[in-house]
C-alpha cells in the first residue's frame, strides 16, 4: 500500500484540478451570455471526460449526491408525462443534468486541488469582480447591455407622476434582481477570500475589500430588498464570529470603514433609489409576494403533491393567474415543479448545511455556512429561475465543499 494523495505534503500552490475550479467558477461572471449554451454549462461539458477519469477515487464522500442526481434527473424525465409545457420541460431536464454534471465536477476536482477552498474562493472573486467593471460602467453612464438585460421598462420609475430614471446594474444577467441574487450567493466565498489571505501583502486586504464594498453598492443601487436584508445578516454574522486578535479587528474595521465611506461617497443616488421604493411603501414590505406564494400553493395541491413536472411551472400558474408567473420563492420553486420528494431533498441539503456550522471549529468555514444559510430565505425570493440558473448550483456545491473539507482533502491510500 502506498500514500496515494495528500494534501499536506504537496508543496505546489496549485495543479490543473485547481485551475479547473477556478475556470468553472469564474465563467459565472458571463450570466445570461450564449443563451441556453452558458458558457459554465459549455465548460461542465467540455470537463466531463476529466471528472469521469477521477470520480471512482472519490466514491467515499460523493455517493450520496451522484444517487440524488440520478433520482432528480429521472424525476425530471418522467415528470414530463404531466408536465403541460413538454417542449420547456425537455429544455428544463438537459438544464438539470448538465447542471448536474457541474456539480459533480467541482465536487471530485476538490479532492485533487491543492487548496479548494481557496481555489473556490479566486474563481469567485475573479467572477464578481469581472462582473463589478461592468456595473460601475453601467451606474456611472446609464448604459446597459441591452442584448442581455430583460425588462427594459425597469429603467424608468414613476414617483408622484414624474419619471425619474433609475440607476441600476444588471451586468450579463437578464435583469437586475438575477445580479443582486448572483451577488448575495457570492458573498459568503467573498468574506472567506478576505479572511483566508488569498492576496499576499497590502493586496490582501484591499483586492476583496474593494470586491466586497462594491457588490454592496451595487445591491444599494439595485434598491433589493431581499439583497439589502441578505447583505447585512450576513455582515453580522461576519462580525460577530469573527475572534478577537489583533487581526481579525483590523480586517473588520478596514471593511466597516470602506463600506462606511462608500455609502457617504454614493449617498445620493442610492437614497434616491430608497426613497423611490419606499414611496410605494415595498423598500421592506414583502406582502406582494403572498399572493403569489398562495397560488403557488394552491397549484402543487392541484398536482397531489407530484408537482407541476419539469418546465411547467409558467403554464401551471397561468390557469390560475393571468399576470404572475413568477414564483419569486426557491423553496416553492423546487415544492410546486418537482414535488414533495426532491423538496424533502432539498430541505435536508439546507438543514445539513447549516447542522455543519453548528459543529465546525473553523471560524471562517462557519462563517460562510451561516452566511449561507440563514440569510437564503432572504435572498431566496429576490428571483425566479433559480434552478435554472449555473451560480446556484455553483454556491450549493462550493458549500458542499467547505463543510466537508476535512473528509474531501483526507489523505487516502491506493493499493
Amino acid at each position: 500500500m502506498q500514500a496515494y494523495y495528500s494534501n499536506t505534503r504537496n508543496t505546489r500552490q496549485y495543479t490543473k484540478y485547481d485551475y479547473y475550479l477556478v475556470i468553472l467558477l469564474s465563467s459565472l461572471a458571463l450570466g445570461g451570455f450564449g443563451g441556453a449554451l452558458q458558457i459554465p454549462r459549455v465548460l461542465a461539458i467540455v470537463l466531463f471526460p476529466s471528472m469521469l477519469v477521477k470520480i471512482r477515487e472519490c466514491k467515499d464522500y460523493i455517493q450520496g449526491y451522484v444517487i440524488f442526481f440520478l433520482i432528480f434527473i429521472l424525476y425530471s424525465f418522467i415528470s414530463l408525462l404531466w408536465s403541460l409545457d413538454r417542449g420547456e420541460g425537455i429544455v428544463v431536464l438537459l438544464y438539470n443534468v448538465v447542471h448536474s454534471l457541474y456539480f459533480m465536477e467541482i465536487l471530485v476536482f476538490s479532492r485533487f486541488s491543492i487548496n479548494a477552498k481557496r481555489s473556490l474562493a479566486t474563481g469567485w472573486m475573479i467572477a464578481v469582480f469581472t462582473t463589478l467593471i461592468i456595473a460601475v460602467w453601467e451606474i456611472t453612464t446609464d448604459n446597459h447591455l441591452y442584448s442581455l438585460i430583460k425588462h427594459e421598462g425597469d429603467m424608468i420609475m414613476n414617483v408622484n407622476g414624474v419619471a425619474v430614471p433609475r440607476k441600476f446594474a444588471a451586468v450579463t444577467f437578464y435583469n437586475y434582481n438575477e445580479y443582486v441574487t448572483f451577488l448575495c450567493f457570492a458573498m459568503p466565498f467573498l468574506l472567506y477570500g478576505l479572511m483566508d489571505n488569498t492576496f499576499k501583502g497590502v493586496k490582501k486586504y484591499i483586492v476583496p475589500v474593494v470586491i466586497i464594498v462594491l457588490s454592496i453598492v451595487s445591491v444599494l443601487y439595485n434598491g433589493s430588498r431581499g439583497g439589502l436584508v441578505s447583505m447585512s445578516l450576513m455582515l453580522l454574522i461576519f462580525l460577530l464570529l469573527q475572534p478577537k486578535n489583533k487581526y481579525t479587528i483590523s480586517i473588520v474595521l478596514f471593511l466597516t470603514v470602506a463600506v462606511g465611506y462608500a455609502i457617504y461617497y454614493f449617498r445620493s443616488t442610492i437614497l434616491t433609489t430608497i426613497l423611490i421604493r419606499s414611496s410605494g411603501g415595498s423598500l421592506l414590505d414583502g406582502s406582494s409576494r403572498f399572493p403569489i406564494w398562495l397560488e403557488m400553493f394552491k397549484v402543487f395541491l392541484s398536482t397531489y403533491g407530484l408537482g407541476t413536472g419539469a418546465g411547467g411551472l409558467e403554464s401551471a400558474m397561468r390557469l390560475v393567474s393571468f399576470s404572475i408567473t413568477a414564483p419569486h420563492n426557491i423553496f416553492l420553486e423546487v415544492l410546486v415543479q418537482f414535488g414533495i420528494l426532491i423538496f424533502i431533498f432539498f430541505t435536508v441539503f439546507i438543514l445539513r448545511m447549516f447542522i455543519n456550522a453548528l459543529r465546525e471549529h473553523d471560524y471562517k468555514i462557519k462563517i460562510v455556512l451561516y452566511s449561507s444559510t440563514l440569510a437564503l430565505p432572504f435572498y431566496g425570493i429576490i428571483n425566479s429561475g433559480y434552478l435554472t440558473a449555473p451560480f446556484v448550483y455553483a454556491a450549493f456545491t462550493s458549500l458542499v465543499v467547505f463543510a466537508n473539507y476535512a473528509k474531501i482533502k483526507c489523505m487516502y491510500i491506493k493499493r
